[in-house]
């Protein structure tokens, strides 16, 4: 799993606090390691230090085998913003999980279903 991590419009920002974002991420996105193959972090303070609800953070999950998943959330602070994209992308994998899931079910019942009928046929 490769991590990208831009700290944009904030270099100021002190590096324990990109660690401990980068951390939470990590742990919270470990159920699927095995299946992602990079993640990419933005961070972005669009209004400079004026203050308010201006910390983005941007979360992009490549995975190995289902595509790419999205997220994007503004909040007062990075580390909130963080938790939050990193909930968005964890409810669309799991999401897309099931969905995969459903769908490999159904085709083995109708591929299940359509030997029966061949069989009986037969």
């Amino acid at each position: 799993m490769e991590i990208v991590i831009n700290n944009l419009n904030k270099p100021e920002q002190n590096k324990e606090q990109v660690a401990e974002i980068l951390a939470t991420i990590t742990t919270d996105l470990d159920a699927f390691s095995e299946q992602i193959r990079t993640f990419d972090v933005v961070l972005t303070d669009i209004n400079g230090p004026k203050g308010g609800c201006d910390q983005e953070c941007t979360l992009k999950v490549k995975m190995k085998r289902h595509g790419t998943f999205f997220a994007r959330v503004r909040g007062y602070d990075a580390f909130d913003a963080a938790r939050e994209a990193t909930y968005k992308v964890l409810r669309q994998l799991i999401k897309g999980k099931s969905l995969i899931r459903k769908r490999y079910r159904k085709a083995r019942s109708l591929k299940s279903h359509q030997s029966l009928m061949f069989d009986q046929i037969a």
